[in-house]
């Protein structure tokens, strides 16, 4: 499959100087500031949007040396500034969430790692009150493997305007079996 590399999503670039750039991770808070050459601002005004990785290096050659080039491919990906793609994460059901994830981590291999890590866990939920309800929704939508609830409670009329997932009709019901069947 043919590698695709891209600013990341959720980093903000600042010229500071002709001489100085600014980046500025919306994600994570982190700022960072560095001297840049005529390369660098080439990569990045090239990086705009996403494009092979041979492409870019094509584009680029005409003015720089492919080894330089692949130098500073290697040096902004260790920075987090640029990252590399071989698959394409907006597919998925967690699209966004893995775009969140690979702020968290170094590479594309280890942000879908994590992700598998999120699906193949187990977690338990002991009471499914105001709160509960809540957490075990999360939970579901991130993607957690299997969620276990404990909770000897049956559903109240006063309930129904605080606990997700119960309604009139699930009165008289325990709670775990009401959000078992949803």
């Amino acid at each position: 499959m043919i590698s695709k590399i891209k600013i990341k999503d959720s980093l903000y670039i600042l010229r500071d100087t002709d001489d100085y750039y600014v980046f500025i991770s919306t994600a994570t808070r982190k700022v960072k500031k560095f001297q840049v050459d005529s390369l660098v601002k080439d990569v990045i005004s090239s990086l705009e949007s996403e494009i092979s990785e041979l492409d870019l290096v094509n584009y680029l050659s005409s003015k720089h040396k492919v080894e330089d080039i692949n130098l500073c491919l290697q040096a902004l990906e260790k920075e987090g500034i640029v990252r590399r793609y071989n698959e394409d994460l907006g597919k998925s059901r967690y699209s966004k969430q893995l775009l969140f994830l690979d702020e968290l981590t170094s590479s594309q291999e280890e942000t879908l790692k994590l992700q598998r890590k999120i699906e193949n866990s187990k977690v338990a939920v002991f009471g499914v009150g105001g709160i509960g309800t809540w957490i075990v929704n999360g939970l579901y939508q991130i993607g957690v493997g299997e969620i276990r609830i404990t909770d000897p409670d049956i559903i109240e009329e006063s309930n129904l305007n605080r606990q997700l997932f119960f309604d009139s009709k699930n009165i008289g019901n325990y709670k775990t079996n009401v959000m078992k069947e949803k």
